[in-house]
């Protein structure tokens, strides 16, 4: 049986940032390959990228997708639609 890990955020780039108060050691986010280095050492075969909308950066729908494409034997994505903006026009892109 494969397991599959169906929420992770990852950033293009690798993000330090200050530790949370819920979860010291949530003190950066992974670039793909360091992600999926840990994931494997876990057992998992797959994983989920989701995005952290539109306006989002480094972990943004055109960031996951283009970690996705790169690591397709691994990575999978989901997108993020701002309903902020005209929603037509959101799709179309």
């Amino acid at each position: 049986m494969q397991k599959i890990d169906v929420h992770i955020h990852a950033a293009l780039h690798r993000q330090e940032r200050q530790p949370s108060a819920r979860n010291p050691a949530d003190c950066y986010l992974a670039e793909a390959e360091e992600l999926i280095g840990h994931l494997r050492a876990q057992g998992i075969s797959r994983a989920v990228l989701l995005s952290s909308g539109e306006k989002g950066l480094d972990t943004g729908n055109a960031a996951c997708c283009r970690m996705a494409q790169a690591h397709s034997g691994f990575l999978s994505w989901m997108c993020n639609i701002d309903t902020d903006t005209n929603p037509t026009e959101v799709i179309s892109r």
